[in-house]
């Protein structure tokens, strides 16, 4: 397995955990063919995007690749008149505690020795779908995973 599917599924591992700490309810799905389609029972959706590793910083002898993969999470609550700011504020919070360094507890950004760092970057609303607004509460968090591997792709 290449260090960039590693470095996914070690942050996949991150999402999936506070999806069972918070509460049933709540799907963590990575790359789906549908990010707008929930199940009956779900109040929640965290989609991981594979995002872009971009070009890596080359260092020679040994050849080693430094990456700066900017993966997505995107994080949808249903509007369903119950504290839908609250819930999204809860989701959001967990996520940024768990790669927080200088939380109490303090959070792990190299998620399990996996990655060198993971920082998570601001919130955007500008990229969710419109036909999403009406019905859910949505942002995209953008997480950059760095490592460093000897292969060229990741």
């Amino acid at each position: 397995m290449t260090k960039k599917e590693d470095a996914l599924n070690a942050l996949a591992a991150v999402l999936e955990g506070i999806a069972e700490q918070l509460a049933p309810g709540i799907t963590v799905e990575r790359n789906p063919a549908d990010e707008i389609r929930f199940g009956l029972a779900d109040r929640a959706k965290i989609v991981l995007r594979d995002g872009s590793t971009g070009d890596p910083t080359v260092s020679l002898s040994p050849p080693n690749y430094e990456y700066d993969h900017v993966a997505q999470i995107v994080v949808s609550v249903v509007k369903n008149g119950r504290n839908v700011d609250a819930y999204f504020d809860q989701i959001v919070g967990a996520i940024a505690a768990r790669l927080d360094p200088e939380g109490d507890p303090p959070g792990d950004v190299t998620l399990g020795g996996v990655v060198d760092n993971a920082v998570l970057g601001g919130l955007d609303t500008d990229e969710i779908d419109a036909s999403m607004e009406a019905d859910f509460k949505a942002a995209v968090i953008p997480v950059t995973l760095t490592y460093t591997t000897t292969s060229p792709l990741g």
